[in-house]
């Protein structure tokens, strides 16, 4: 859960509005704590996003596109037999197949480069989060100094 000021709407997730749901609950009480401390804000649920790894969508069709897209008729012709298949990409039934992520580790063993570029991609996310949460923190204190200040010269006028 989170306050947007800017839209004035209290942000939850569909996850928590099930916690909420049940009346006494930890998630109901805040919730309406936080209702109650802005009253004229609305509530808001949210799709909760899915953070996938990029390695997690390698599949099979990208591994056989990738080694074609290489050239490399020998890695090709190892990952159809990993597979159970022959030269034709047709269905052996007597060889029997590797799970999928042996074949995985396979293929990153094989092309490093890909699982150095999922690595770096996975970093450059996690560099773009910390700015983000920087900058939302920068601005957070900003409106802090701002409201400190206001107080201070409303305690002013006061004494």
């Amino acid at each position: 859960m989170y306050i947007n000021h800017e839209a004035k709407t209290i942000v939850i997730t569909k996850a928590e509005n099930k916690a909420a749901s049940t009346i006494g609950s930890e998630m109901d009480k805040a919730l309406g704590a936080q209702m109650e401390r802005f009253p004229s804000y609305t509530v808001r649920i949210e799709k909760e996003k899915k953070t996938r790894d990029y390695l997690d969508r390698i599949n099979f069709e990208f591994m056989e596109a990738y080694i074609k897209a290489k050239g490399d008729a020998n890695n090709l012709k190892i990952f159809y037999t990993k597979r159970g298949l022959d030269e034709n990409a047709e269905r052996i039934n007597s060889l029997i197949v590797e799970d999928f992520f042996s074949i995985r580790e396979w293929f990153f063993d094989e092309y490093k480069e890909v699982k150095n570029y999922a690595e770096q991609i996975k970093e450059m996310k996690a560099q773009r989060k910390a700015a983000k949460e920087a900058e939302k923190m920068s601005k957070r204190v900003e409106e802090m100094k701002k409201m400190i200040a206001i107080r201070e010269s409303l305690d002013a006028k006061v004494a």
